[in-house]
This record gives C-alpha cells, sequence and structure tokens, in this order.
C-alpha cells in the first residue's frame, strides 16, 4: 500500500479533498473543470458496468449532492481526473462510510488505494471515530460453525457472482486490514429467502437483471465471410 502511494505521489498524482461543511466542493469553480472530469470518469465507469446508476440508497453519482459528501479526487499533472471516491457522513457515530469509487479505465494502478489511504490519514487527523468501506456481502472471515448456513452461502455466491464480483471486492477492502462485523439478514423464514434476496438484488440492479445478463455476456462480433 505505501509503495504504491509513494510510486502515485511521485508521477505527481496529487488528491483533491472537499469535506463539507468548511471546504464544500464547488462546481462552478476553476471554471467546471473539474465537475467535467469527474462526470466523464463516472461515464466511463458506467460504460464498463452492467445495469446503470442505482435508484436506491447509495452508490450514485448525482452532481447537486457532491457538497454534501465528502469528496476525494486524484488528479494527473495535467489536470486529469483519475479517480475519484465520495465518502457519506454518519453523524452520529462522528464517522463516515464509503459510497462512490469510480476511476478511468487508463487510471494508473493503485489509484483508488491512493485516495483510501489518504482519506484515512486526514480522517484519522481530524478525530473521525472510523471510516467504513461498507458491506462484503456473503464473506466469510472466520470459521462457521454451521454446515448447513455455509452450504447457502456458497450456493448464493455462485448464483449472483455473474452479477455482482464477492471475491474481487473483498480482497480488495481486506488488503487494508479494517475491523470486520458481522452483520446479518433476518427473514420471517425459509419460505421467505427467495423473495427478500431477489428484491435485494432488484433494487442492486438498477437496469434490470436482463440488461446485467446482456452485459455480463456480450455478443460476439459477426464473422465476416469472404
Amino acid at each position: 500500500m505505501r509503495r504504491a502511494v509513494h510510486r502515485l505521489e511521485g508521477q505527481g498524482i496529487e488528491v483533491l479533498s472537499f469535506r463539507p461543511p468548511e471546504h464544500a466542493f464547488d462546481p462552478e469553480a476553476g471554471g467546471g473543470a473539474l465537475l467535467a472530469g469527474l462526470r466523464a470518469v463516472s461515464r466511463e465507469w458506467l460504460d464498463a458496468h452492467p445495469g446503470g446508476e442505482k435508484s436506491f440508497g447509495m452508490g450514485r453519482f448525482d452532481p447537486r449532492t457532491l457538497a454534501q459528501a465528502w469528496l476525494v479526487v486524484a488528479r494527473a499533472k495535467d489536470g486529469t481526473v483519475e479517480a475519484f471516491a465520495t465518502w457519506a457522513p454518519v453523524p452520529a457515530a462522528h464517522a463516515y462510510a464509503l459510497d462512490l469509487t469510480r476511476r478511468r479505465r487508463a487510471a494508473p494502478p493503485g489509484v483508488m488505494d491512493l485516495l483510501i489511504a489518504r482519506s484515512a490519514l486526514e480522517s484519522g487527523a481530524r478525530g473521525d471515530a472510523w471510516l467504513s468501506l461498507g458491506l462484503s456481502a456473503l464473506a466469510r472471515v472466520g470459521e462457521t460453525p454451521d454446515p448447513e448456513f455455509e452450504r447457502v452461502r456458497e450456493a448464493l455466491r455462485r448464483r449472483l457472482g455473474r452479477f455482482y464480483d464477492f471475491d474481487g471486492l473483498f480482497q480488495w477492502k481486506k488488503k487494508f486490514q479494517p475491523r470486520f462485523e458481522d452483520r446479518f439478514l433476518v427473514v420471517r423464514g425459509t419460505l421467505a429467502l427467495p423473495r427478500v434476496l431477489y428484491a435485494l438484488a432488484r433494487a442492486q440492479t438498477p437496469g434490470g437483471f436482463l440488461a446485467a445478463w446482456r452485459a455480463s455476456h456480450p455478443k460476439s462480433p459477426p464473422t465476416e465471410v469472404t
């Protein structure tokens, strides 16, 4: 992590931090060039991922709300926005939770690590209680005493893996050495579980399951016959 941060800083990648209320993001500052860069990164990221912007809960890019979020931006020497992340405030706990993480396809490796690392340093210096990297759904941190639970968990991972990169996201968060806390889904009974999981998956797949399936199964280009 330190090597990646030092390498990027040596390449001239700077991190801009906009944390309200004292330093909120101003979309009109600098002629709107920074906002245009954020839009370009978000558009490219969305083009590479199935579905679209989420319409339920967190995880959607909305320029109108950037002034209320803690925004960190990685910018190259030439002014190109390489990546950005937003942190949603958790006022009751004096903390922040990670929301958006978006980067250019051609951004230098480790640029998102740089943003998280610099955010953690700033958060510590300001006296925040903690930062949350969010949920790692269906991840197993320790031993599972219930074999039936493990069977269900693995079945869900196999079925939903085409729509969501459980392992990749978990491994990325794990390298920050966070403190993991269990989260539980409580349902009335096993017969209700399929409907609950379907509702959760649908909420996280704004373009619909068909759009997600099409994006994960691109059509082969037509074969030319001469």
